[in-house]
């Protein structure tokens, strides 16, 4: 108690304070204190105590009022004002915060922590650049504090400036080899560099420190994203969830994983629960846009977007980009290039609205656009290697717009070799599938256990398929433009049927027409409600060239059609292209070879088993010199009746969500047909690879 400690004077009395709060016993500090000011109110030394025992112990408001009390004194030193400084910044008080740290510098313009509390204000003012001057000024003052140098690299990495940060986290974790946050963030510097492996490394090392560290959790997710493992990425956010359920991060990487796997009641559940943890949090309204876009939802996306835009602040120019990219499916270019600009001139860097910009315009010899992306290149570590690829991306279709074959290709190049990096496609493996689903699905086969189910509805489904941007999104469209056949897009559902078989394409020796008549009902039950009033319904699912075979078995009135395109017109327009889905065989030459050919020899297949009245095959090339006799054809094939509306398919307002969507809002060309002549020298590891089909 107070009564038995000795008081000779004010400084022993504080002395022994001091002593209490080193070694956590709080309360006593504090009655000390008080007896202090209780004859000498303005004592600043007890204020000063009194206001960081009050912020120790949560009373952070209480805290505020001692230090600034303390710091109306004359003789009040530095590092009383930057202790208040610091407070008003962990309290969101940052103007009043900048204010106090500069009074602290101005007292002692090199007090470590004056210089390091002041620089973590302005970083949390967005002044990343003076916030790197001050850091810097910091670690001159004390070179051994591991801290300035984490958050020096915060800054530089929030500036475009990957390297600097990755320099500055590893002398951080010199000085510091326990500092677990300084291993998450190299996960995080990894993961945007492409390096997935080491980027799982640091986020395993992070969590041995920190098990609680949520940035880590959200990388290894990320880095199973990525690879396409949603499921296994899901279980560690919710590993995260199940400690830090109120994590706005990890809620919103919920939501967007269940978005990917289709879960979409439980992806808007995680979007209300980041709501109501922060109500109108900016990030959650971009995910709520996402899901209402895959949910074929636009209106209600775009007015996400829009609110989030409306918040004004840095990461709304995320959602600028997403809100321009929503309007360009609904076919309001115009708006979506307005849109694109405007994120580039609030930031250059923004790789997003560069990408988007390219899908929509058609770039010009001298075009600024393309200076400007180079001038990107050429800043010395401004850009990730992730941002870096993109940009190589977007400046190969910018050559290829204005023929300049070299340059197309020393971009696209590049661009494809970062992204095969990231990705794993054994052609050997997936060359040993095709004779195993030629093996399967024989005619006899196919013939034996074919679903007997012939409702209405079993006539509705209508698939165009084929290798990706060999012209199903054309078909697509014109067939969705006439008035009884709905354009669903490209829809995941006989995938999910496949992948509930454990060695597909090998069935059960049990297997009979009604398994096949149950799968077919999986796939139809989804699909009634798509339907809108019309009789039939696209899925155009370029990859269900795979499973021809299984839908003429489980869907034997189904319809499909088999897009076809110039070989080599066709991996020259995959190959340009930065894809977000899963294309791995894209990413190089000759596996992009192997892979067509392959195709070539599994659709020989179907064309020799399955039977005409259900099988067509549109050449691309047709359909551009003569719309009308193929889509008269197509609809003929289909049991429709002619109507000229599919000869105006670019004025149909459908959503288009595909890497053509630009092409099928304008009338038919003819510039893409026998593209590749142009680019032959440089195509020739392709040709060579296509074997009989790269002429």
């Amino acid at each position: 108690m107070v009564s038995t400690v000795n008081i000779d004077s004010i400084q022993e009395c504080l002395s022994q304070a001091y002593d209490f709060w080193g070694s956590g016993e709080f309360a006593q500090a504090e009655q000390l204190c008080q007896t202090v000011l209780v004859e000498h109110p303005s004592q600043i030394d007890a204020l000063h105590l009194m206001g960081i025992i009050a912020h120790a112990t949560q009373r952070s408001d209480l805290a505020i009022q001692y230090l600034r009390q303390a710091c109306l004194s004359p003789i009040a030193p530095a590092q009383y004002f930057t202790n208040l400084a610091e407070i008003l910044r962990q309290q969101g008080q940052l103007a009043e915060a900048k204010i106090f740290g500069q009074k602290a510098l101005a007292l002692d313009a090199s007090l470590p922590s004056g210089l390091f509390n002041y620089a973590r204000i302005l970083q949390a003012l967005k002044e990343l650049s003076e916030s790197c001057r001050y850091f810097e000024s910091a670690i001159v003052a004390d070179s051994s504090n591991a801290q300035s140098h984490f958050y020096l690299a915060n800054s530089y990495y929030s500036l475009g400036k990957p390297h600097k940060a990755k320099e500055n986290w590893l002398r951080a974790i010199d000085i510091d080899p326990s500092y677990a946050q300084c291993y998450s963030k190299l996960a995080v510097f990894y993961f945007d560099s492409l390096l997935y492996s080491e980027a799982l490394e640091y986020s395993q090392k992070a969590l041995d420190l920190d098990p609680a560290l949520a940035e880590s959790y959200c990388t290894i997710a990320n880095v199973e994203s990525e690879r396409f493992n949603h499921k296994t990425a899901l279980v560690w956010i919710d590993a995260l969830l199940e400690f830090d359920p109120s994590n706005i991060d990890g809620l919103n990487a919920r939501a967007k994983l269940c978005t990917k796997l289709e879960r979409f009641d439980d992806a808007f559940s995680s979007v209300q629960l980041a709501f109501d943890v922060k109500p109108n949090d900016l990030q959650t309204l971009i995910t709520k846009g996402e899901i209402f876009e895959a949910t074929g939802n636009p209106k209600e996306a775009i007015a996400s977007f829009k609110k989030a835009i409306s918040l004004d602040r840095p990461l709304s120019n995320g959602a600028r980009i997403k809100l321009a990219g929503t309007l360009v499916q609904e076919g309001k270019n115009d708006e979506g290039l307005i849109l694109f600009n405007e994120a580039l001139e609030q930031n250059v860097r923004a790789v997003g609205a560069w990408r988007g910009l390219a899908d929509i315009v058609k770039f010009q010899t001298g075009d600024a656009k393309i200076k400007n992306m180079e001038s990107l290149l050429e800043s010395e570590n401004s850009l990730t290697a992730r941002d870096t690829m993109s940009i190589h991306f977007t400046l190969g279709k910018a050559y290829l717009d204005v023929n300049d074959s070299a340059k197309a290709f020393y971009h696209l190049n590049l661009a494809n070799q970062m992204k095969r990096s990231t990705v794993f496609f054994d052609h050997e493996k997936y060359a040993e599938r095709v004779p195993g689903l030629i093996e399967s699905f024989t005619a006899t086969f196919i013939e034996q256990n074919t679903s007997q189910e012939d409702s209405s509805l079993s006539h509705a489904p209508i698939f165009v398929l084929g290798m990706p941007r060999s012209g199903t999104t054309l078909i697509e469209q014109i067939l969705s433009s006439h008035p009884m056949v709905k354009g669903a897009g490209e829809l995941r559902y006989v995938g999910q049927i496949t992948d509930e078989f454990e060695d597909y394409p090998h069935f059960p020796s049990a297997f009979s027409c009604a398994e096949s008549e149950e799968l077919g009902k999986i796939y139809l039950d989804k699909i009634a409600p798509m339907l809108g009033g019309r009789d039939h319904l696209v899925d155009k699912m370029p990859g269900n060239f795979m499973n021809a075979g299984l839908i003429r078995m489980i869907l034997p009135h189904a319809k499909i059609i088999h897009s076809r395109r110039n070989a080599v017109d066709t991996c020259l327009s995959l190959y340009s292209k930065h894809f977000g889905g899963s294309h791995p065989y894209c990413y190089n030459m000759t596996d992009l070879g192997n892979y067509y050919q392959s195709y070539m020899t599994l659709m020989a297949h179907w064309r020799e088993i399955l039977p005409a009245s259900h099988f067509l095959e549109v050449d691309y090339e047709n359909v551009v010199d003569d719309i009308e006799t193929q889509a008269r054809r197509m609809l003929d094939y289909l049991g429709l009746p002619w109507d000229p509306v599919c000869l105006d398919f670019y004025k149909n307002e459908r959503t288009v969500k595909t890497a053509s969507v630009n092409q099928v809002r304008k009338p038919i060309y003819s510039s893409s047909s026998g593209r590749w002549k142009k680019h032959a020298e440089q195509l020739q590891p392709l040709i060579d690879a296509l074997g009989p089909y790269g002429i």
